[in-house]
């Protein structure tokens, strides 16, 4: 049986074959979350803007997977309606990247009335969960224990969860896909991919077939577009874009 770093690394030309949404879900579920004892909780599509709550408690475009109750849903937004988003979704706002249910719980403080997602997942069996936010997408996954991923868990855990969003969006009718990030070219969006998995500028110029300063001028207008401080921020805000080619 594959591990999951070897699993994760042949999910996106599996997930490009399915057709359905649930089907894409199981796949991750099934192949990759369950190597380190998570299930698939499900994916949607988030206003991610704070002072636009409803749009984040509508929750268009939500694909749950079954391996939670559906009442958990029915619960989610009406609590979500009544008190306001939940400690999560600020988590995922702050561009934090990330993160467990137990680190939201650390990080976040009773008295902003946004701690009942802790309490509805306890009710529900959920002791612990993963949240990987990916622009206007969030992608959470759950756990019955406590759950301690290291770097590379969370790294193969964040590569999947890429390539599954993007098999969602190109699954979904254009009317209903979210609103896509400040637009690169080919080019500038070429130099963040090599750049992501850690070739050198030399490199990257060869590939191309062009110089070095070319590399580093759409490597610059890239960072400019994403309003990235730096490179390593750029190349993060295109992955959560689900950018990457």
């Amino acid at each position: 049986m594959p591990n999951l770093h070897s699993a994760a690394l042949a999910f996106p030309s599996k997930v490009a074959q399915l057709l359905r949404p649930v089907e894409v879900l199981d796949q991750l579920h099934k192949n990759v979350a369950a190597r380190c004892d998570l299930k698939v909780l499900g994916a949607w599509r988030l206003a991610f803007d704070p002072q636009d709550w409803q749009g984040y408690v509508l929750g268009k475009n939500v694909f749950a997977h079954p391996s939670v109750a559906e009442d958990f849903w029915l619960e989610y937004f009406a609590q979500a309606h009544m008190h306001g988003p939940s400690a999560t979704a600020r988590m995922a706002w702050q561009n934090v990247g990330s993160f467990t249910l137990t680190e939201a719980m650390r990080a976040s403080k009773a008295s902003n009335g946004d701690h009942w997602i802790f309490d509805l997942a306890t009710k529900y069996g959920m002791r612990d969960g993963f949240y990987v936010p990916l622009g206007a997408w969030m992608v959470v996954y759950w756990s019955s224990h406590v759950v301690r991923l290291d770097q590379p868990t969370r790294a193969s855990l964040e590569f999947a969860t890429i390539h599954a969003v993007r098999r969602l969006v190109q699954l979904m009718p254009r009317r209903r896909r979210a609103d896509r990030p400040p637009s690169l070219t080919a080019r500038e969006l070429r130099v963040l991919s090599a750049l992501s998995r850690g070739q050198a500028v030399a490199e990257i110029a060869t590939e191309l077939n062009i110089t070095q300063p070319t590399v580093r001028t759409f490597a610059r207008r890239a960072k400019s577009k994403l309003g990235a401080k730096t490179l390593t921020q750029a190349v993060a805000s295109a992955l959560r874009y689900v950018l990457m080619r």
